[in-house]
């Protein structure tokens, strides 16, 4: 394995491991040394997590050459991670547990990145092309982003409008 990306939710995951399955690399979803060892990806990629990251994660980046982060701007990633949560049809539904559980994505990559030596790919500011220089490949840029499209909160948060 080559490469390693952490992220959190909603931060731009598929769009950017996209980029790299249409580079012709293999890449998957994993957090142990087993699923590695059986699929032999080019790129892993995982939600940060503390518990992961100290029960193998941080074992497995050791032995990755390439190690980058997925970033964006955390409150389009709130949105985007709220909609899809309300829109699961989550008869349980919380906003506060919902967020804490993002929080806890969140504080876990920042300790990883104190911990830790990783490449910052902000998907809103930086190009494939930079991502591929870094990388050592060209990565194919495509306008798959996955969005959800246009909704009330979406645009809401992009007006910075706490009252809608």
């Amino acid at each position: 394995m080559k490469y390693m990306m952490m992220t959190v939710p909603h931060s731009g995951t598929r769009y950017v491991k996209t980029a790299f399955e249409r580079a012709g690399l293999r890449a998957i979803h994993s957090y142990r040394q087993i699923g590695i060892d059986r699929a032999s990806p080019d790129l892993i990629w995982w939600h940060a997590s503390l518990k992961h990251w100290d029960r193998g994660m941080k074992s497995i980046a050791k032995e990755t050459p390439k190690k980058f982060v997925v970033v964006r701007d955390p409150s389009m990633t709130w949105c985007t991670f709220m909609i899809g949560q309300m829109t699961a049809k989550d008869k349980d539904f919380h906003m506060g547990v919902k967020m804490e559980a993002l929080e806890e994505h969140w504080i876990s990559q920042d300790k990883i990145l104190k911990e830790d030596n990783w490449h910052i790919h902000r998907v809103e500011l930086d190009t494939f092309e930079d991502l591929g220089n870094w990388a050592g490949m060209e990565l194919p840029a495509h306008a798959n982003k996955f969005s959800r499209g246009s909704y009330a909160l979406k645009q809401a948060v992009l007006d910075r409008d706490e009252d809608k």
